[in-house]
């Protein structure tokens, strides 16, 4: 009589196993361990869909846990060393370091696209002058002095393309380093005459604090689409874990759909993944996002680096971008 129980049970187990399966239900797979990807990257609101897919639980449904590291960059740890020192499997980092890291030699590749700046439309990135400035005009920035991230930052990079695309003569204008969050002393101060900010700082100056105004916005008045960053791994790690990077995509392209698709449901997430407070996450202006890698972008910008003579030599840009990758 036990034995019979015993079959019984199992024969219930079996029927209720498959009628999950037959709904979507695969309560055996959802226990399985998650992937982790520790990721290195700057609380900012560019990286919006990934925080999404995190939220949105995209990425655990792909078997994937997304471990964030704050790299600010000082003492020399940045995303791309952070990834190069596989304390981290994969950044989120500016695209011209990462092309830079590529040439030097470091296997880095691209696996997806992280911020875009659109021409004529973007004003997540701006130039800022105190309110009192007299400065109008990228001319008027000849012979004075720029608070940027560091010299070889992709702001540096973005304010020379604005300058040269509004008649100004980049090479005459100097450089004072200053990070992001400690902008507004030497704005206010007149340490500097102008700074290359970004968002949530550009509204939280204009708006909020009232120390600065809006000189240019640097894709939303030029004709460049930036490619601004990306998110990108070593080609070993990538190559020893295909299924992973494959499921990262489609998770993050999840969250591209959701933020374009609900972007006030977007912005409520900022909050939990970054310092910007939740009345100014709404205000922001948000950066663009796509899926897939764009090509040309990529070129575009190894170009003008190239130009700038930030590096002597270019590479193939589709060696850059893993196989893995949806190249657009």
């Amino acid at each position: 009589m036990k034995a019979q129980r015993r079959v019984l049970a199992c024969m219930v187990l079996v029927l209720f196993g498959g009628v999950g399966l037959l709904l979507g239900r695969t309560p055996a797979l959802s226990q399985q361990p998650l992937k982790e990807i520790i990721m290195a990257y700057l609380p900012i609101g560019d990286f919006l869909p990934m925080y999404v897919a995190i939220d949105q639980g995209y990425f655990a449904e792909a078997g994937i846990k997304i471990t964030l590291k704050d790299t600010p960059g000082g003492g020399g740890v940045n995303q791309g060393t952070a990834v190069a020192s596989d304390s981290a499997q994969m950044g989120a980092f500016s695209t011209n370091n990462v092309i830079a890291g590529a040439i030097q030699g470091f296997d880095f590749q691209v696996i997806a696209e992280a911020s875009v700046g659109q021409a004529r439309t973007s004003k997540a990135t701006a130039l800022m002058v105190p309110l009192d400035s007299p400065i109008k005009t990228a001319k008027d920035l000849e012979g004075k002095t720029l608070g940027t991230a560091n010299a070889g930052a992709i702001m540096t990079m973005m304010t020379y393309g604005w300058m040269i695309d509004n008649g100004a003569d980049w090479k005459k204008l100097k450089l004072f380093e200053v990070p992001f969050p400690r902008m507004a002393a030497p704005l206010k101060q007149k340490q500097v005459d102008t700074i290359a900010q970004v968002e949530p700082f550009v509204t939280l100056y204009k708006d909020q604090l009232k120390i600065g105004r809006v000189l240019g916005y640097l894709t939303g008045d030029t004709d460049r689409t930036w490619s601004i960053a990306v998110y990108f791994g070593r080609e070993k790690w990538i190559e020893a874990n295909p299924e992973i990077v494959k499921g990262f995509i489609r998770a993050y392209d999840k969250g591209v759909d959701f933020t374009q698709q609900k972007e006030t449901e977007a912005r409520a997430v900022l909050p939990k993944f970054t310092r910007i407070e939740a009345p100014l996450a709404q205000k922001i202006n948000l950066t663009s996002w796509g899926k897939g890698v764009r090509l040309n972008l990529l070129e575009g910008m190894q170009n003008f680096m190239h130009e700038l003579k930030f590096i002597d030599k270019k590479m193939d840009m589709r060696k850059l971008v893993s196989r893995h990758a949806k190249v657009n």
